[in-house]
């Protein structure tokens, strides 16, 4: 998915990828989702606020893990 070779900084994949599940919880919001059967088992259709805190949790967490991964390479 990069461009280049070089290893993309672990804050900036964790950004792009909260920034996706934000879009995707406030898509619900819209009601779209619930009258498009493809996009209800794509996106969901319950918003629910305490979701958002739960996804900063799992990119920051997935970060950290980027982080040590990248330490253990030689």
């Amino acid at each position: 998915m990069w461009p280049s070779r070089e290893t993309p900084r672990p804050l900036v994949v964790a950004g792009v990828a909260l920034a996706l599940c934000v879009v995707v919880e406030l898509a619900q919001l819209t009601g779209l989702p619930a009258r498009v059967p493809q996009l209800r088992w794509v996106l969901g259709t319950t918003f629910a606020p305490v979701d958002l805190l739960w996804y900063a949790v799992g990119a920051l967490g997935g970060a950290g893990a980027m982080v040590l991964v990248g330490r253990l390479r030689p």
